[in-house]
């Protein structure tokens, strides 16, 4: 349970009040109901004023109910998170054109939207949510909730940046709308969320560690080894350069599994991980701790990354060095890796020849592991759309393969099960040119008590079914250990 200072308490109190009683907001609110009167259609208000410093995943637990989208992103490392509930707008895509769509809804939805800010910053005003599954299309009923295409406008949005505080809300008005009606809406949401964060319940009474079971398919073990057998047969033949193969393991819990319980402990731990989470209803869950990011925007400028190559963590500062150095010094990691630089630079081409990296990757370590990594930036000439962008960048060699149009048919036929949204792309932008999504792997699909976690690991020509398969027990660990300490 939260327990907020008196002081901080009053001061909740006060910025509610003071807000409400600006003339430019009345004004505001004014000129929207003209707008909706005008046009004869509903129109969209959005209002974002700066707010006090609270606990981004904790307002996510007192403020939400069951039934309601959540949703939640951080780097730490980067003093960025996000956090928000409820749906004001929901729009989706499908099939090969989903980029496309949900670029040109959200474009639309911005022409219905008017937008007030008390505080000056990037990330105030309207922000789209959401993610793409892996393939284009999906089989699977447990991913049935999430679909190719999934963003959603939330009710409220609650975003820390370095030391900004923005609180964001959105509502939908009628060209019948009164002056009045609007304001009381704006209020009362005000007001109930600053009750619940005065006078918060508790979600969950229970707090005892969770008992689970991992459950794997009896022949799980000797199927990876023909996969990535008949992988490397693929490769001998030229089909193709590279490949990425996952698994699929089940945890079966003695309870329903708190997702944002699991997020409190990958938070604590993967600092320098994107910990992220998707529900868009009380059934089902998205969420993981992605070392990877696919690409970060701010206006013409876009960060992208080469992470594949991998190796575990030492116990000691000399073992560790020695195991990063043994993965520079990986002949098979190295052309692993190279794949993956190669790929973004070619795709980032189709829009600026201004791209830039370091001829050499260097180490990036995190809690259980080290990777092979090299920054890439790139300036765009132009204003590009982010979501062209990410379409042509999904998926890269780090979870595809080389060349991709002919490893990705596949990974469906090698694989004994559907991806879903895992390794897709999953983040949040918005019409002010930021933007940033990351590559949805060392994750999980949490159905109340069941958990599916995902990992998987490039297969080159002289890859061992072995060795990888170790490789993706090294991946499931922040997942596993997650549950285990919750």
């Amino acid at each position: 349970m939260l327990d907020l200072p008196s002081n901080l308490v009053n001061t909740i109190q006060e910025s509610v009040e003071n807000q409400l009683e600006k003339n430019s907001l009345k004004d505001f609110i004014a000129s929207g109901i003209h707008k909706a009167s005008q046009e004869d259609q509903s129109i969209y208000l959005v209002f974002s004023f700066p707010f006090e410093k609270i606990d981004p995943l904790t307002l996510l637990e007192i403020l939400t109910i069951d039934d309601s989208f959540r949703y939640y992103w951080e780097r730490k490392d980067l003093q960025l998170s996000l956090s928000g509930a409820g749906s004001v707008i929901h729009f989706k895509g499908s099939g090969d054109n989903r980029f496309k769509d949900i670029a040109d809804q959200s474009k639309d939805i911005i022409k219905k939207t008017l937008v007030y800010k008390a505080c000056d910053h990037t990330l105030a005003g309207i922000n789209f949510l959401g993610g793409f599954s892996f393939f284009d299309d999906m089989e699977s009923k447990n991913w049935q909730d999430f679909g190719s295409a999934n963003f959603i406008v939330p009710e409220w949005l609650y975003i820390q940046h370095k030391n900004k505080n923005i609180l964001t809300l959105t509502i939908q008005i009628s060209p019948e709308e009164t002056y009045e009606s609007v304001y009381s809406t704006v209020r009362g949401k005000l007001d109930e969320i600053s009750e619940k964060m005065i006078n918060p319940t508790s979600s969950d009474a229970s707090h005892n560690k969770i008992s689970y079971e991992v459950v794997e398919k009896p022949d799980a073990y000797q199927h990876w080894k023909d996969s990535v057998n008949k992988a490397t047969d693929l490769i001998s033949n030229k089909e193709f350069e590279k490949i990425v193969l996952a698994r699929e393991i089940e945890v079966k819990a003695d309870r329903p599994i708190s997702p944002t319980r699991l997020l409190h402990q990958l938070s604590e731990q993967y600092e320098t991980s994107y910990c992220f989470l998707l529900q868009y209803n009380n059934d089902s869950a998205f969420m993981g701790c992605s070392p990877e990011r696919l690409a970060s925007f701010q206006a013409n400028f876009v960060l992208a990354e080469g992470l594949a190559g991998s190796i575990s963590r030492g116990t000691s500062s000399d073992e560790d060095a020695n195991l990063a150095e043994k993965l520079l010094k990986s002949a098979k990691n190295r052309e692993e890796h190279q794949y993956v630089v190669k790929a973004i630079e070619d795709h980032l081409k189709q829009f600026t020849e201004q791209i830039d990296y370091p001829e050499i990757p260097v180490i990036k370590k995190f809690v259980n592991v080290q990777h092979l990594y090299t920054p890439i930036t790139a300036w765009m000439n132009t204003k590009v759309d982010p979501l062209a962008i990410l379409e042509q960048l999904h998926p890269t060699p780090a979870v595809g393969g080389a060349p991709r149009d002919n490893a990705l048919p596949w990974i469906k036929k090698l694989e004994n099960f559907d991806r879903g949204w895992y390794a897709g792309p999953v983040g949040w932008y918005n019409p002010n040119g930021r933007g940033e999504f990351c590559v949805g792997i060392r994750s999980g699909l949490i159905q109340s008590n069941i958990a599916r976690f995902y990992a998987g690991c490039g297969i080159v020509a002289d890859s061992k079914p072995h060795m990888e398969w170790e490789e993706t027990n090294l991946k499931l660990i922040p997942m596993l250990s997650a549950v285990k300490n919750a």
